[in-house]
């Protein structure tokens, strides 16, 4: 299983976990809807910033089985310490 697989999980599971805790009275629904929606948004925010850059989207294509080579600009290629990753 990969970080793409386990981000999505987390983003189906959090709100079922945030709607069980106010469910049984741990916290105010108030008090889980906003601060739940706030940390939610800013976890996602985070994860969509980090795995949507160009190195990572390489990173995520080289370590792929599949993929025998990716050439690409020589700045991206040295960001990546994949032996697949080539500068054009």
């Amino acid at each position: 299983m990969n970080g793409d697989q386990i981000g999505g999980i987390l983003r189906a599971v959090l709100p079922a976990i945030a709607a069980y805790i106010a469910a049984k009275g741990w916290l105010p629904i108030g008090v889980v809807n906003e601060s739940g929606g706030a940390v939610i948004a800013a976890v996602i925010s985070y994860w969509s910033f980090r795995t949507n850059a160009p190195a990572a989207m390489i990173s995520s294509v080289a370590a792929n089985p599949d993929v025998a080579k990716i050439v690409t600009t020589a700045e991206v290629a040295a960001a990546d310490p994949s032996p697949k990753v080539t500068p054009a």
